[in-house]
């Protein structure tokens, strides 16, 4: 059985003491701690398992200003990463690997420019009015590649139709760069499906995009995730999918209506 397979007939760990059990069980030798800033940039430290306990006392340790937009300047106090059990997350294609999604703290308290504090006060907000948040995300992205002067242009340069999705001649021009990502079927990580909160979400899409990056680059290509993405040489870009709703009584919805009054 894979570690993806795994994974998902385990409930998530809740303390330290359940993720080194699961650290020693899958054989797991190093960790990533990962936080994104306010344009949504990864930034992480490989930290060895065997520093795991030190890794939840006391965080990873960050510059903060190096990291991106994340409210601090050079003068700023350090920032530390601080790892959330339930985000444990081996990583499929790597097996001595896992990850965790870290919220920010500074000085000992919740950094208010952690867009991740930011999420987690939205949802708490939405669960005291009755709601629980929903959404479901299907990643876009464009294969692209350097030309012989540096300049990026699509991957793919019979790619020239209006109208592009679905063309199963692209698709077919593509296969070798593309056929590795049906491990995402394969461990029900690329479904498209609604979900009963972001932070659950945000898992599913960190590895999608993680297993999209490593398997397009094996063929020279790259993949291109911005927001909104335009397309290149002057093409129509497109937003990814991403519904979203509130889910509530009618009473919560009552509140709701009158809070947009408000």
């Amino acid at each position: 059985m894979s570690a993806a397979s795994r994974v998902n007939e385990v409930k998530a760990p809740q303390t330290v003491e359940q993720v080194r059990k699961r650290v020693d069980e899958l054989g797991i030798e190093f960790l990533f701690a990962q936080f994104v800033e306010m344009h949504a940039r990864p930034s992480a430290k490989l930290v060895p398992a065997e520093h795991l306990e030190d890794l939840f006392h006391d965080g990873a340790g960050f510059a903060g200003f190096a990291t991106g937009d994340i409210g601090q300047g050079p003068h700023s106090p350090d920032l530390a990463a601080m790892p959330d059990p339930a985000s444990f997350t081996p990583v499929p294609w790597q097996p001595n690997l896992a990850r965790f999604a870290c919220d920010v703290y500074v000085e000992g308290e919740p950094w208010p420019y952690c867009p991740r504090t930011i999420l987690k006060r939205q949802l708490e907000r939405a669960r005291k009015m009755g709601f629980t948040f929903k959404t479901g995300m299907e990643v876009e992205f464009f294969l692209l590649r350097r030309n012989a002067d540096g300049r990026i242009e699509l991957a793919d340069q019979l790619d020239t139709l209006d109208r592009p999705c679905y063309d199963m001649k692209a698709l077919s021009r593509q296969f070798d760069a593309t056929r590795g990502l049906n491990f995402l079927n394969q461990n029900k990580i690329g479904h498209w499906i609604i979900l009963p909160g972001l932070l659950i979400e945000e898992l599913r899409v960190f590895r999608i995009r993680c297993r999209i990056t490593i398997c397009v680059r094996s063929h020279d290509v790259y993949s291109s995730y911005k927001l909104p993405l335009p397309k290149p040489q002057g093409r129509p870009g497109q937003l990814p999918v991403e519904p979203q709703e509130l889910d509530g009584p009618p009473a919560a919805r009552l509140r709701w209506a009158q809070v947009q009054l408000d």
